[in-house]
């Protein structure tokens, strides 16, 4: 009796093993589509690169555009062999 019975259930390990590669299929879809509808990789590189291209552009930490006067070529931040005169 347990060679029918064996015989009977051979192909339900096959059937349960793509039904759960299928759920498991539908989920990894499911959330791929939603990160990419709220653009989190975008998200992850855009909001650091503001913050160093105006380090890299002004040597500022924050937006280029914000400290646009803070940029090393501008008059009041140039280096002089003179000292101030108050």
């Amino acid at each position: 009796m347990k060679t029918s019975s064996l015989k009977s259930q051979s192909g339900q390990m096959l059937v349960e093993s793509i039904l759960i590669l299928s759920v498991l299929l539908t989920f990894f879809l499911i959330l791929v589509t939603q990160l990419r509808n709220q653009q989190v990789a975008a998200q992850l590189v855009h909001a650091p690169w503001v913050h160093l291209s105006g380090l890299l552009q002004n040597g500022v930490w924050g937006p280029s555009q914000n400290h646009l006067g803070a940029h090393p070529e501008n008059s009041s931040r140039q280096r002089t062999l003179e000292g101030e005169f108050l």
